[in-house]
């Protein structure tokens, strides 16, 4: 679920991400 939640993410960052620092880095 992680891979697939990455993806999305990087598509919607959310403000709530269990690893905000981690998505930020992607977008």
């Amino acid at each position: 679920m992680e891979r697939s939640y990455g993806s999305f993410s990087r598509a919607i960052p959310l403000p709530f991400d269990s690893d905000p620092a981690k998505v930020r880095g992607e977008v």
